[in-house]
């Protein structure tokens, strides 16, 4: 993928391309820059159903295992070019930028190199989406892409062999080798990250019960210590009436010591007053 590098500075233009302001080649810019390629495949396969001329045909959803050939074929392309190609930026950066250095000409540019017949239907397909080339985007291209790659098709074995022998030497294989396992530690580290927001989630979750649970338990520790008064209370008032109780005993156990005595007493007057009459009698007989 890229550019041309003058052998000397060439200026840029004095205002770059606006970049496409279609919501359809937003969204896909969007898959690719907060996400990754597979995003992006996602997104191109949900546009195609959408945006193509007659998706009943597209080769990039009907032809078998186009999702492992649509991805090889996303992977072998820097993340960087298929940025420039969503945001309009592609051939300005071809033209002036001297970091774009994988080709040596504006023509022709390759994007996509096919390894397997398949790729070229899928890489048509993929790359009318990329560049807004329907006329749904105000493009010109009014007919549905991958019908016409008979070319591929009648291509032979030894054909595809000398193709895939070239795309090895240029590299081809270890880009999109280097982007897919780039794209899989990717998916590992979202994969983690998710782990880790679910065992968060798990810990929050936890500590919201442990909260609810003590809340209970203050409740109940409040309840029981009300009880609590309230039996310290109720105690206080048992052990005033038994204090009363046995102040009031006391108080008739003096009483009737009182009467006792008052009846001992009465008893030695009575005794006294019985004997002095019969001492007055015994008298009077004698």
């Amino acid at each position: 993928m890229a550019t041309a590098h003058p052998t000397s500075p060439v200026p840029g233009p004095a205002v770059l391309l606006s970049p496409y302001i279609h919501p359809v080649i937003q969204e896909m810019l969007t898959a690719l820059t907060t996400d990754s390629y597979s995003k992006l495949l996602d997104t191109l396969m949900d546009v195609e159903t959408r945006m193509a001329v007659d998706s009943s045909k597209s080769r990039l959803l009907y032809i078998a295992d186009s999702s492992d050939y649509a991805m090889w074929l996303l992977c072998s392309i820097p993340k960087r070019a298929l940025i420039a190609l969503l945001d309009g930026t592609f051939f300005e950066k071809l033209k002036y930028d001297r970091d774009w250095r994988d080709v040596d000409t504006l023509h022709p540019v390759v994007i996509f190199r096919p390894a397997y017949w398949q790729m070229a239907a899928i890489g048509e397909s993929m790359l009318s989406q990329l560049a807004g080339s329907y006329g749904s985007y105000g493009g010109f291209n009014l007919t549905q892409a991958g019908l016409s790659v008979s070319s591929a098709m009648l291509a032979t074995v030894s054909d595809w062999n000398h193709i895939q022998t070239n795309l090895a030497a240029l590299g081809i294989f270890d880009i999109a080798k280097q982007n897919s396992g780039d794209e899989a530690r990717e998916l590992e580290d979202r994969v983690t990250k998710a782990k880790a927001l679910i065992r968060a989630d798990e810990l929050r979750a936890k500590v919201k019960a442990i909260k609810l649970e003590l809340v209970a338990l203050e409740d109940d520790l409040a309840r029981a210590e009300a009880r609590k008064e309230d039996s310290y209370r109720r105690l206080d008032n048992e052990l005033d009436k038994v204090e009363k109780k046995i102040e009031r005993r006391a108080e008739l156990r003096r009483v009737l010591e009182l009467e006792r005595s008052c009846l001992d007493g009465l008893k030695r007057v009575s005794l006294r007053d019985w004997n002095a009459k019969v001492a007055l009698l015994e008298s009077k007989g004698k």
